[in-house]
């Protein structure tokens, strides 16, 4: 595996990688998958993951991208993007749902201090 950053060069005070490693470990499933991480100015998401055949890529903000950001709230939304390996986006009347009730379980499973997260995120 590769370990570069894709886009911006990362400012991040830890090894993103490492980090990305770790969170393979957590969530059940995904620790042989194929990630790599990207750091890409884009839409309005902090972070998303494209799931592809071979390899998955999670795309970070810039935002993120700084020496500040707690290493706990990188890891957060690392799992958080993991989660949609093993739990994907489902259809329910028409309508795509990308975060379905057993994702939100999950996470909570995972991350039970996940509200510490999102508000870090909210707030900054």
């Amino acid at each position: 595996m590769h370990r570069n950053i894709q886009g911006e060069l990362s400012r991040f005070s830890f090894d993103l990688y490492d980090l990305l490693e770790e969170a393979k470990s957590i969530v059940p499933g995904v620790i042989s998958s194929a990630v790599s991480i990207w750091i890409l100015g884009h839409a309005s998401l902090l972070a998303f993951i494209e799931i592809g055949d071979v390899e998955k890529k999670i795309v970070l903000h810039p935002l993120l991208n700084h020496p500040d950001t707690p290493l706990e709230v990188i890891r957060f939304i690392l799992i958080h993007e993991l989660i949609h390996i093993v739990i994907p986006s489902v259809e329910i009347e028409g309508r795509q749902l990308d975060h379905p009730d057993s994702f939100w379980a999950l996470e909570k499973q995972l991350v039970p201090e996940r509200a510490l997260y999102w508000a870090w995120m909210y707030i900054h």
